[in-house]
């Protein structure tokens, strides 16, 4: 990512550093959850298995690949198309919301999360 257009500031490495921690931290936790194992249940519907063995051999499974292939010309005129509200799409200042530091804050921001997307979907 090239950000700071040569300018040199330091921002942008701090970004990258910031993005580079993060992104491992998902990946870590993603190929945790893709390689556990989910148990047999009595709901027959349930498949069972490893999700990633689960995602890349659906035949074993007796389904077929839904996956559809999307074309980027489309993606890119949905990006086009996107309006945020403001130049900062994420309410976290205007709401005094903080990162929380236990389940119930936790889920109290996914509750006020949550209403907030439900208002705004009715308007």
């Amino acid at each position: 990512m090239r950000g700071d257009r040569g300018t040199g500031n330091g921002h942008v490495a701090q970004m990258q550093a910031f993005m580079t921690e993060k992104e491992s931290l998902i990946y870590g936790r993603n190929t945790v959850w893709n390689v556990h194992h989910i148990r047999p249940t009595k709901n027959q519907n349930s498949p069972n298995g490893r999700p990633v063995v689960m995602y890349k051999l659906p035949m074993i499974y007796g389904t077929r690949s839904y996956l559809q292939s999307v074309d980027e010309d489309k993606i890119e005129v949905c990006r086009d198309e996107c309006v945020f509200r403001d130049e900062h799409p994420c309410d976290r200042d205007k709401n005094r919301w903080t990162s929380p530091t236990n389940i119930d804050d936790a889920m109290q921001l996914y509750c006020d999360i949550r209403n907030m997307l439900l208002v705004d979907l009715r308007r």
